[in-house]
Parts: structure tokens; sequence; C-alpha cells
């Protein structure tokens, strides 16, 4: 064979055994690639997601949430007794939601309505009656109700200041459309039949909150 012959054989042979098979065009490595560059890209953005959600309290999560409960506490008027009662209220954000996609700050502040059902027995004369209640939900909520208390003795409308401190207990609940329980003691002033009535006692609350 001759020189240049033999020097060519063994240039094209080691050129073929030092290119790497995809710097030579082959399709096949660079689409097995692919499949994997895709869900690592995929997953980029709900990996950062994950990593940015707010660790405290969202506000906007108790929007549109009803809470139902059964309420106990002991009386202080005339003389000492026990309340009980049945409480049914609606949290919401009062005037306007934030909207950043309008460019609208809002009004997120949250409000609450409830319908409270109760039964008095104070200085042995029991009465029962039904009120209105509306409360800013500030962390603490404040707020003020207004209802009829009928019994045999006495009769009359009762207005009141309430106060009380949700504690959260779980947000994991299974029971159709609850999901939380939430217990809150609470305060409340009574004006009726010309005197003040001391209230203090629990709610306990399930709420749609999730």
């Amino acid at each position: 064979m001759q020189p240049s012959l033999l020097f060519l054989t063994l240039l094209v042979t080691t050129l073929s055994l030092t290119i790497p098979e995809s710097a030579a065009g082959n399709p096949a490595g660079a689409k097995e690639t692919e499949p994997q560059r895709k869900a690592d890209t995929d997953t980029e953005p709900q990996r950062k997601a994950d990593k940015e959600k707010p660790r405290h309290f969202d506000w906007k999560s108790i929007d549109g949430v009803y809470n139902v409960g059964p309420t106990f506490s002991y009386v202080n008027g005339k003389g000492s007794g026990w309340a009980a009662g049945l409480d049914l209220s609606y949290l919401f954000m009062l005037v306007e939601k934030p909207d950043p996609k309008k460019g609208r700050q809002g009004s997120a502040f949250p409000f609450s309505i409830s319908l409270h059902l109760q039964a008095m027995n104070e200085n042995d004369n029991t009465r029962y009656g039904a009120h209105l209640e509306a409360v800013f939900a500030l962390g603490i909520l404040i707020g003020g109700s207004g209802g009829y208390m009928y019994g045999s003795q006495e009769r009359g409308f009762n207005w009141a200041f309430f106060t009380a401190l949700p504690i959260p207990t779980t947000r994991s609940l299974s029971l159709g459309p609850l999901h939380s329980l939430v217990f809150l003691p609470y305060y409340r002033l009574n004006w009726f039949a010309g005197r003040r009535i001391h209230e203090g006692g629990i709610q306990i609350k399930l709420s749609t909150w999730k």
C-alpha cells in the first residue's frame, strides 16, 4: 500500500473514533434529552411558587366564610346564672376587595354579621331571645348587637357590646362544606331592663374556612 493512501486511511479512522455522536448530527441523542429538559422547565415555576408561598395569615381566605356553632357562658347581673345559645355568622370583606389586575387597592376590611339565638337564666328567671350582631374582625373581634328577650317575669330589648378572640384549632375537617374548628372565648356586656348583665363564655364554631 502506498504511504499516502495508508496515511489517509489512518486519519479517517482516528476522526471517526474521536468525534461524539451528538456532534456528528445524531438526532436520536438530542431527542432523548429533550423531554427531560422540558420536564425540568415545566416544574421550575411550580418550585418557585411553592418557595414564595406566604407564611403569614392570608386575610383573603376568610372572605365569604360561614360559621355555625353553640355558645356557653356564665352571666352575672342581679344574680349569677348561665346562658346557652346557637350562633350563625357570615364573614366577608367590607366595601371592596383588592384587585391588582385593575390597579385597585380596594378596602379589604374583615366584617362579620351574625344571628344569635340564646336562652339566659339570671336571678332564677329564664329568658329566650334573638340578636343580630355586627362585628369588625381585626384579629380580635369587636362589635355590638341588638335583640329582644322574652321571659315569664321580664321582657324587652337587649343591647350589647361584644368582643372575642378567635383561636383556630384545625383546618382539615371533612364535614361536607365545613373544614375548620375555631374556639372563641368571648365577653358580652348586655343592657337589659335598665341594668347591666355581664356575660363571659366560649363559642365553638364549625367553619367553611379552608
